[in-house]
């Protein structure tokens, strides 16, 4: 789990006096496989966090580091080892020294924040026709369980609390964790559920939660399906490597979300800051490729749900209406300069109709990309 920063963190101390000075500076550009760099402090440094969002590995040994999220600045003691990874995609960091620090050799113990998971047996694979208003009265056992909701809504009752499940979505039941099923009078529902034997260090990441499928997703399921209708040779081992792919999945998509948790308020607000401004980012540089939510969404990559929220909260509109917002200024710029038609502007700009780029461009300014266009001469 990743550690806050807090006025007890063992390897050094907050930064709080503008009168640091060292002798030296330099800015690390960070990615995926930064972790695999570790430096061992000869000296006393600073090191600060300059762009994006990171985590600092460290610990008195290279084989025991410990994740912490770099959001102040830090002056970290000598002989001590450290490494940066960064939650999203890449980051700068700056480190101030008298000192060089000096990159340690050889291998490194796993730098992972996420608990390892070993799927080890599926027991039951079942598929549920359910009409209107049926309802299961619930059990507890074991071993883990899963419900994919294929067609129509249902609900999920897990420890007296109850959960809302449409087309699409999943649902875990830890071992041991009652539950219970029940449909609308007037609603069919048709699902699918699987038992399994699963080691998994941190249940919460799972369970208590609905969970809704993308399309990559959607596709394991389907694959899970086809697989149990064929019960083809070896078609339980490969339904069983399509459940740890399909949990893989969600677990990638949704582990920023789950990682915020462990943050402070401070540190909670940086990160997704920084979300947004990578779907911003996404957004402006593909705005000519059909940008959408979910795909600004995978680019993080954060659930494209949650990103919605982010989204709305931190620029105060949907990502549909900033994407559009982005499309009616760019057309502006086309129409100004003069170069492109209408109609090209709106290829350009990915509209598969000139007659809805038109009315959208209206409603946006009021008056129709001819008549901008004239008026712009």
């Amino acid at each position: 789990m990743i550690q806050n920063i807090t006025e007890d963190f063992p390897f050094g101390r907050i930064c709080r006096s503008e009168n640091v000075s060292f002798l030296h500076s330099t800015i690390l550009e960070i990615g995926k496989k930064s972790g695999e760099e570790v430096y061992l402090s000869g000296t006393e440094l600073l090191i600060d966090i300059e762009e994006g969002t990171a985590v600092i590995h460290l610990g008195k040994t290279k084989e025991e580091l410990t994740p912490y999220l770099l959001d102040k600045p830090i002056i970290v003691e000598k002989q001590v080892y450290f490494c940066f990874m960064p939650l999203i995609h890449r980051a700068k960091i700056r480190l101030d020294y008298d000192s060089k620090p000096s990159i340690s050799s050889g291998s490194v113990a796993a730098l992972s924040v996420y608990p390892k998971f070993s799927l080890q047996r599926m027991y039951t694979f079942l598929y549920h026709e359910k009409e209107p208003g049926f309802c299961f009265k619930g059990e507890k056992h074991e071993i883990w369980e899963m419900t994919y909701v294929d067609q129509g809504t249902m609900y999920h009752e897990v420890d007296g609390k109850e959960y809302k499940l449409t087309a699409g979505d999943i649902m875990f039941f830890a071992p041991m964790q009652f539950h219970k099923q029940y449909a609308d009078a007037d609603v069919k529902a048709c699902y699918a559920t699987i038992t399994f034997a699963m080691d998994f260090q941190n249940t919460a990441r799972l369970s208590d939660r609905i969970f809704h499928t993308s399309a990559q997703m959607k596709a394991v399921m389907r694959k899970m399906l086809r697989e149990k209708e064929n019960e083809d040779l070896y078609s339980g081992d490969l339904i069983l490597s399509y459940l740890k792919e399909l949990i893989v999945q969600i677990i990638r998509d949704n582990k920023l979300e789950d990682i915020l948790d462990s943050f402070n308020d401070e540190g909670k607000r940086r990160i997704e800051n920084d979300i947004v401004k990578q779907a911003i980012g996404f957004i402006d540089k593909n705005i000519e490729q059909k940008p959408t939510a979910a795909k600004a969404a995978k680019s993080i990559p954060v659930s494209p749900s949650y990103l919605s929220a982010l989204f709305r909260q931190y620029v105060g509109k949907t990502i549909m209406e900033y994407i559009t917002e982005q499309k009616m200024n760019l057309a502006k710029q086309y129409l100004k300069d003069g170069s492109l038609s209408v109609t090209e502007i709106a290829d350009r700009l990915s509209y598969s109709s000139i007659h809805y780029f038109s009315r959208q461009f209206k409603e946006c300014f009021g008056i129709s990309p001819t008549q901008y266009a004239e008026v712009s001469k």
